[in-house]
């Protein structure tokens, strides 16, 4: 496929890799980690999520409806339920170990249990150049990585667009089946896309308890490489993306959140038996400028 240069180019990433051009080079970066306020003491406006109906968990149909038909798994492996205690007081809980799930993942090798969906605030129906996104998620204390999870992250395309689009912005957070943590960026357009995963400070990701997730993203000029993504775990900077390329022209904005939350099953691997793993997200909060 014929690469194109609407690339994520960082010439100044914290704790990763670096993209230039069509190749992508491993560079160890040995540097004390920064300190970088939270995006959400930097944020005013937010669009929250609502996971409730009249004072009630929505119901996976109803949650569905917003969805705009885009979404895999919704119906079938995620419940909205109600938190006596936590950092929210409902929260996802997605079934990432349903053994009858068939759809096949991108490299063909792993079938993906769980869910994807957009999530695309009405207010922010204009799009923007910079955001902030927010939420809690907790992996169960046992939890098996298998063949690698993915959470959720944001997302962009051109003004008035979809996930389905062809052009389009994604930065997600990968789990490998280790457990290792790190941030996927991608984009695509109709010419070609560029894929990289940046390695964060804390490798491990932390299971058996609530997890602070705060993700930001400035696009950048275009024509110019002044762009930025960061994300934090509990208040501290994993990793920190700089002078990042990441479109190409000015109508290509934030639109919402992917709701990536998934686990790949090594294709042939059966379950020893269908008790559900559940993972627990707690509504997204999205700050834009």
């Amino acid at each position: 496929m014929k690469r194109f240069s609407n690339k994520f180019l960082a010439i100044n990433i914290v704790g990763g890799v670096i993209m230039v051009s069509a190749a992508v080079t491993m560079v160890k970066q040995v540097f004390a980690r920064p300190h970088v306020e939270v995006c959400t003491e930097r944020y005013g406006r937010i669009l929250a999520m609502r996971l409730d109906k009249s004072g009630r968990p929505m119901e996976p149909a109803e949650f569905q409806a917003a969805t705009n038909g885009l979404d895999r798994g919704v119906l079938e492996n995620l419940k909205i339920n109600t938190l006596p205690r936590g950092p929210a007081a409902y929260a996802m809980a997605i079934n990432v170990a349903n053994a009858n799930a068939t759809e096949l993942i991108p490299n063909g090798e792993a079938v993906a249990d769980g869910v994807t969906f957009p999530w695309t605030p009405r207010a922010n129906d204009k799009g923007a150049t910079t955001a902030c996104l927010t939420y809690h998620v907790m992996l169960p204390a046992e939890y098996d990585f298998q063949a690698g999870s993915t959470l959720p992250g944001i997302f962009g395309v051109t003004d008035g667009g979809s996930l389905s689009d062809i052009n389009r912005v994604e930065t997600n957070i990968l789990l490998s089946a280790q457990g290792v943590a790190t941030l996927r960026l991608y984009a695509k357009t109709a010419t070609g896309q560029s894929d990289t995963a940046v390695t964060l400070y804390d490798r491990q990701f932390p299971v058996g308890r609530w997890v602070k997730v705060e993700q930001e993203v400035i696009m950048n000029t275009p024509g110019k490489a002044d762009g930025a993504v960061r994300l934090w775990f509990d208040d501290k900077l994993e990793v920190e993306v700089k002078a990042a390329n990441l479109r190409e022209q000015n109508d290509l904005v934030v639109a919402g959140v992917v709701g990536s939350i998934s686990r790949g099953r090594a294709r042939g691997k059966e379950q020893p038996d269908n008790k559900p793993t559940v993972i627990q997200v707690t509504p997204f909060e999205l700050r834009v400028k």
